[in-house]
């Protein structure tokens, strides 16, 4: 009686632990076959990644049509995959790329696409992995049963492919300043040591759009013309600075940093000194990053999101800009 018993216990368990695994299992995904004929939401984000990998399919319009059927086989030749035109899970798997928090491509653009109009995610597509793709992404990670570490690995991007379509509703809560982040006033203390960092906005909220090593002097930021390594760890810039280039950028498209900010060693180079706003933590020079947006479109936007104008002798007197002679940027400058 006492082994039928045991038995009896042992089938049990084993049935919960099955239904266990089953529950889990329920959870994965497998990659989708994509073929000429199909449509949807996944074909577009396949065809964004076709453009991200070089090989044009003619469009993003979600209809896999003869011109994308050549690009994925364009695509498979060059990887040497089994070319016959159908994505699956080796074309797929080859197709995409890890990106997180920081990256700017058009790879993050194809993951918001799919976290936006497949599963409901009320976020941007605009190929910016910000804090706000970050959120979404855990938040899709956890209703899918993945390791909720907010970056788009292999088995992320497998389940945005082959998951079916749901609603996911998007977290509340803001994402936490940096601990290394100090306020004096308006100016907030960076850390050259954490490049990747967002820069933070009067409201405390991060932008998107720039980071530590686009605005930080010296070695480390490729338009820096300084390269002492004697360049202070720390640095600060005025947070309201940060609000004038995200809302410029909000309202031209994307932005290079050319004129980043000095230390006292490089300021003392110029002719301005270490008095110079670019010094100061007060000032930047900036240009279009993808060529869509004129001088002076920059400077009027520049303008009506905050700046500062005033002609100095470096600059074209028209209206008080801040346009360069050499018209190749933009100064932009908040008061001290």
């Amino acid at each position: 009686m006492k082994s039928f018993k045991t038995k009896i216990v042992l089938s049990a368990t084993l049935a919960l632990l099955m239904s266990f695994v089953f529950t889990i299992n329920s959870f994965a995904a497998n990659w989708p076959v994509l073929r000429q004929g199909a449509r949807g939401h996944e074909v577009t984000a396949m065809q964004i990644l076709l453009n991200w990998r070089g090989h044009s399919p003619g469009g993003t319009d979600g209809i896999f049509g003869p011109r994308t059927d050549a690009a994925v086989r364009n695509f498979q030749r060059s990887r040497r995959l089994t070319v016959d035109g159908a994505a699956g899970p080796n074309t797929l798997s080859n197709l995409v790329g890890t990106v997180r928090q920081g990256d700017r491509n058009e790879a993050v653009r194809a993951a918001q696409f799919l976290l936006r109009n497949k599963f409901g995610m009320n976020i941007a597509v605009d190929g910016v992995f910000g804090p706000q793709t970050r959120d979404a992404t855990l938040a899709f990670q956890r209703a899918h049963g993945l390791s909720a570490d907010g970056v788009i690995g292999p088995n992320t991007w497998r389940t945005l492919f082959g998951a079916r379509a749901r609603s996911i509703p998007m977290p509340q809560a803001q994402t936490p300043q940096p601990q290394t982040t100090q306020r004096n006033g308006t100016m907030v203390r960076y850390d050259r040591n954490n490049p990747n960092q967002l820069l933070i906005r009067s409201n405390g909220q991060t932008t998107p759009y720039f980071r530590v090593r686009e605005v930080m002097c010296g070695p480390g930021n490729p338009n820096s013309s300084c390269n002492r390594s004697s360049c202070p760890r720390f640095f600060y810039i005025d947070s309201r600075l940060v609000d004038v280039l995200h809302a410029t950028r909000g309202r031209v498209g994307p932005l290079i940093v050319t004129g980043p900010l000095r230390c006292t060693a490089h300021a003392s180079t110029f002719s301005s000194g270490t008095g110079s706003f670019h010094a100061r933590g007060l000032a930047v020079d900036v240009r279009s990053g993808n060529g869509s947006a004129t001088l002076e479109r920059i400077y009027d936007a520049a303008i009506a999101s905050g700046a500062v104008g005033g002609a100095t002798r470096h600059f074209t007197p028209r209206n008080d800009t801040y346009i360069s002679r050499s018209g190749n940027f933009v100064h932009v400058a908040v008061r001290p």
